[in-house]
């Protein structure tokens, strides 16, 4: 042991150097590389998630062919593709995050109302409060279409403010869920 010691005593720098190398392996195991495993994890989650809804949503599309809706079945297909995204109804709370996310215009009120459920799939009434002009009212409507969900706008009420006040709309919202 006194000879260990010795040898390290008289090549300090060599000792000091290989410290500080471990040092920063162990720094960067924990901080970089365990960042880089979450990171890569969520990723395979969400490709996951994405490959469920996908079948989940190729379900819908074989249950609606199932039930036959003549004419209105392949425009409806249409819509299913485009949109990519049926609300899952347990995940209301991102969805109402994601509507609210616009920040041109103010919120005044967001009043979900009770799901009905229909076969297969669903729909939830949403009333939205907005306060803003009427551009900035236009562009929110614009945000809820580029939305990747089926959202169908059942009621636009507009009223217009005075001098000090922006206009005041309220919109109904019909989401489609499963």
């Amino acid at each position: 042991m006194r000879n260990f010691l010795k040898v390290i005593k008289q090549h300090k720098i060599l000792a000091i150097g290989i410290g500080v190398f471990i040092l920063l392996f162990v720094l960067l195991e924990k901080l970089y590389l365990a960042k880089l495993d979450r990171s890569i994890k969520n990723l395979v989650k969400q490709k996951e998630s994405l490959l469920k809804e996908k079948q989940e949503l190729e379900g819908v599309l074989s249950s609606l062919e199932k039930e036959n809706v003549e004419t209105k079945s392949s425009a409806l297909k249409n819509i299913l593709l485009l949109k990519t995204r049926i609300l899952d109804y347990k995940q209301n709370a991102m969805f109402l995050k994601e509507i609210t996310d616009f920040n041109e215009v103010t919120f005044e009120n967001i009043t979900p109302a009770k799901f009905e459920k229909t076969s297969t799939i669903g729909r939830w009434i949403i009333n939205v409060g907005i306060r803003g002009s009427y551009l900035q009212i236009k562009n929110y409507i614009e945000y809820l279409n580029k939305l990747p969900y089926i959202i169908n706008i059942n009621r636009l009420e507009l009223n217009k403010g005075n001098n000090k006040q922006a206009n005041r709309a309220q919109i109904t919202l019909e989401v489609i869920c499963r």
